[in-house]
Formats: structure tokens, C-alpha cells, sequence
């Protein structure tokens, strides 16, 4: 029997060796290091960009009357009216130092898997993830003379990351896949008074931001730290069969 088929042979029952809770805690370290990475990059708290928001209360008003009762009710007469009071008055909402907090308490969720594949190779897969992530923002919405500062509050209700890692038994480094995912991105607009109508307007803005920060940290900062701490720390086959 050649030499390489021989090592792949032991290395394979080797395998059967390893236990559970071996794999789940060489895995919980890795991404506990990898969460105090994220902190001192400074991506937990992760900055939000400052929004800007203009608006004409007529056109936000406009938007908001066909979706309120039918075409004769008393309360689509009332927002009709409103709308025409409304003309030309104009103002903006301004979301400033905003940061979305929770990145960093990312958990294994699961046993760790660990599997032979073929071609010589184990692989090594996990999944992470975090919920209720929330970035609040210091806000400010000015009308003609008058200025409210409503609370503005984003909700993440979670990020999961799949990690697949396949460790080669004659030594090298790991390759390494991860699949991330952000869930739905909700908004909390409250305190905003007469300035009501302007929910139904902003949120999606809000939101879409929010969710293409995260998305975009994820696939450069995370990736990056993910990779560096599986090429430090996973052990070779060897060490892990041994």
C-alpha cells in the first residue's frame, strides 16, 4: 500500500478519536479571540455614517394619504387637507454618531462538525451568530423654527456566519470559506410629534444604510480577522489526531 494512502488511512480513524468537546472548545477560543479582535479594531462599537434626511412635509404627506382608508374615509380627508397646509414647508433630519453595538458577542451555535473528505483532506465546519444587535443615533429634525429630537434607534435581529475550513493531513495552510448573512433591519422612530408622518418615509432609508455598513464590515474586517486567527490557530491534522 503506498506511503500517502497509508497516512490517510490513520489520519482518517484517527479521527474518530477526537472528541466533541475537544472540537467545540479548540472552536469557542478561536472565536472568542476572534471578538476580542473585532473590539480593538474598533468594530464593536461599530461606527454608522452620519444620515441626512430632507424632506417636504407636502411630499412626505403625499406618500402617506393613499395608504391610509378609503378614498372617502374622514381621516384620508383630514391628511388630504394637511397636504395642502403643507406646501413648501421643508426641513431635514439629521442622524449623527450613531454605533451599532453587539458585533462582537458572536457565539458558536452547535457542535462543531468535523468530517473526512477524499481527496486527504478533514473539514472542519461551524456556525456563529448574534442577535438583537441595536445602533442607536443622536438625532435632530428641524421644521421652519422648530427643532424635536426624536429617538431613532436601529435594530439588527441577527448575523449568522457559517465557517468551513478544510485542514490538508500533509501539513499547509487551511482553506477557509465563510458564508455571512444579516437579518431583517428594523427602526424605531418615536418622539417625533407633529413630524409623525415622516416615519413611514425614513425607516427604509435608515435601515438600508445600517444594513450596508454591516455587510460591508463583514466581508473586509470580519473575513480578515476569521482567516488570520484559523491560519494561527487550528492545529495541523497531526495535532489534532495526536
Amino acid at each position: 500500500m503506498p506511503f500517502d494512502l497509508i497516512k490517510n488511512f490513520l489520519a482518517e480513524n484517527a479521527l474518530k478519536f477526537v472528541s466533541q468537546e475537544v472540537l467545540d472548545d479548540m472552536v469557542d477560543k478561536l472565536i472568542a479571540e476572534v471578538c476580542e479582535g473585532l473590539q480593538n479594531l474598533g468594530l464593536d462599537p461599530l461606527p454608522i455614517p452620519d444620515i441626512n434626511i430632507p424632506y417636504n412635509l407636502d411630499k412626505v404627506t403625499e406618500a402617506v394619504v393613499p395608504l391610509v382608508g378609503d378614498e372617502d374615509s374622514p381621516l384620508r380627508q383630514i391628511l388630504s387637507f394637511a397636504t395642502k397646509l403643507c406646501k413648501n414647508i421643508s426641513g431635514e433630519l439629521k442622524l449623527q454618531e450613531g454605533t451599532l453595538q453587539g458585533l462582537a458577542s458572536l457565539v458558536r451555535q452547535g457542535p462543531v462538525v468535523l468530517t473526512w473528505e477524499e481527496e486527504g483532506t478533514v473539514r472542519l465546519g461551524a456556525k456563529f451568530g448574534v442577535e438583537n444587535l441595536t445602533a442607536p443615533f443622536q438625532t435632530e429634525a428641524n421644521l421652519e423654527s422648530m427643532t424635536i429630537n426624536p429617538d431613532i434607534k436601529a435594530r439588527v435581529s441577527n448575523v449568522a456566519l457559517d465557517m468551513d475550513v478544510q485542514l490538508p493531513v500533509t501539513g499547509g495552510k487551511p482553506d477557509s470559506n465563510f458564508d455571512m448573512n444579516v437579518g431583517p433591519v428594523d427602526v424605531d422612530l418615536d418622539g417625533l410629534g407633529p413630524l409623525g408622518d415622516l416615519a413611514e418615509y425614513a425607516s427604509p432609508y435608515i435601515a438600508d444604510i445600517v444594513g450596508k455598513k454591516l455587510k460591508e464590515v463583514l466581508q473586509t474586517q470580519v473575513k480578515e480577522k476569521l482567516l488570520e486567527e484559523v491560519e494561527t490557530r487550528l492545529p495541523g491534522i497531526k495535532s489534532l489526531c495526536g
